[in-house]
């Protein structure tokens, strides 16, 4: 029988996965509405790629202060702060300005750094260690569910309105979720609202011995080098997908953002399907793994759609893309809250993804960079292929048992 999360588990974890899902929704706005708002910037939609990594830049940045942040301000106003820092960055971007672009992308990169991190910390406060998988895996499911928001809703308000109105429509979401969505009260053991603070200076030497420890803690490093590479698979390919359909393929707009909303879709079961496995029958390792060769095995097989393909084709090999490449976060933050004493998951969870987050955004400059190269969208899929088969090869390097043995 699977033991769902009791309530004082699922309260936090529903208000977290609502405000999560905005965030990255807004994150995700980007590559939906680039074929069309691109013209009026005044760039081109193949440059999506550039600006999602001066996104993932700030965010990396950002991430790496979360435990910091989580103690200054608290969980709860760290996650109003982060709405309202991404309903800014759309209201800058109607302006239609490449720079606007570039300033969009940092704000709601400095907006999402800490997103993760703060999360983890705030359940792995109030989760059995059981649960851990599956809570964690459900958290993470608002990452593909802000995506399937951005696919689902922009497009017909692009079609019926503009652009410019579904970007309104993002901001004014994330304004009123800032307002009415809280963290409720903790345990008396621990506090979600802002905790006492005995040392509130940041400090780069707190974050240079979190980073020094993911690195010298094997299991801590193998597991963050399998994130560096899922990663960079996981956004190049998000970032391109409706590029790539609209252009090579011959999809319109509104299909191609169906599509990429399949491919966040179906990471939201990926997770909580693999949270389940992965707390009651085997290691996530084992599932890493897998989700590995599979993600390799559906990248070949997009980079030889075409539009003779039949439509449920296309989304069944879309979806087990989006099941690989959006089905392991939830295991890899879960493992991290596992490994680090729950007092230092934001600050441990927050270097660990400093290095995975330079998978996200390394991941569309080089599909940017390949596709420069090789003018192909079919050959740097092939590439994102081979990459993750050398990521499974050093995923098969190390053994559970080095937990310990650190």
């Amino acid at each position: 029988m699977i033991a769902w999360p009791a309530g004082s588990v699922l309260q936090p974890l529903i208000r977290i996965f609502i405000m999560q899902s905005v965030i990255t929704m807004t994150i995700y706005s980007l590559p939906v509405i680039m074929p069309v708002a691109a013209a009026d910037i005044g760039v081109a939609p193949e440059s999506i790629g550039f600006y999602m990594a001066a996104l993932y830049i700030t965010s990396t940045v950002t991430g790496l202060f979360s435990g910091q942040l989580v103690t200054q301000f608290g969980a709860s106003w760290l996650f109003r702060m982060m709405l309202l820092l991404s309903a800014l960055s759309v209201a800058i971007l109607l302006v239609s300005t490449p720079l606007a672009l570039v300033l969009m992308a940092a704000l709601v990169g400095i907006a999402s750094g800490p997103m993760n991190p703060t999360g983890s910390q705030v359940l792995a406060q109030v989760t059995p260690v059981r649960q851990r998988a599956l809570v964690f895996s459900l958290k993470q499911c608002a990452t593909p569910a802000g995506g399937v928001l951005a696919g689902v809703l922009l497009p017909p308000l692009m079609l019926a309105f503009n652009w410019h109105w579904a970007m309104v429509s993002v901001a004014t979401v994330a304004v009123l979720f800032a307002i009415i969505v809280r963290l409720p009260e903790a345990p008396k053991a621990t506090s979600l609202e802002k905790p006492p603070v005995t040392d509130n200076r940041f400090s780069l030497r707190k974050t240079q011995r979190s980073m020094q420890k993911v690195w010298q803690v094997r299991e801590l490093r193998s597991l963050t080098i399998a994130a560096v590479g899922l990663a960079t698979a996981q956004m190049g390919l998000a970032a391109y997908l409706v590029v790539y359909l609209w252009r090579e393929v011959g999809f319109s707009e509104a299909a191609a953002g169906l599509v990429f909303a399949g491919l966040h879709l179906s990471g939201i079961s990926a997770r909580i399907g693999l949270g389940l496995i992965a707390d009651r029958l085997t290691s996530a390792r084992a599932i890493l793994t897998g989700l590995c060769i599979v993600l390799a095995m559906a990248l070949l097989l997009c980079s030889v759609f075409s539009q003779n393909w039949p439509l449920p084709l296309v989304y069944f090999v879309v979806f087990l893309a989006g099941a690989s490449g959006n089905g392991w976060v939830g295991l890899y933050y879960a493992e991290l809250a596992r490994l680090t004493p729950v007092e230092q998951v934001a600050e441990i969870t927050g270097a660990s993804q400093f290095f995975t987050y330079i998978g996200l955004l390394t991941g569309p400059i080089l599909f940017a960079t390949i596709l420069a190269v090789t003018d192909s969208f079919r050959v740097t899929l092939v590439v994102f292929a081979v990459m993750m088969v050398a990521v499974t090869f050093s995923l098969l390097g190390t053994s559970r048992s080095a937990y310990a043995a650190d």
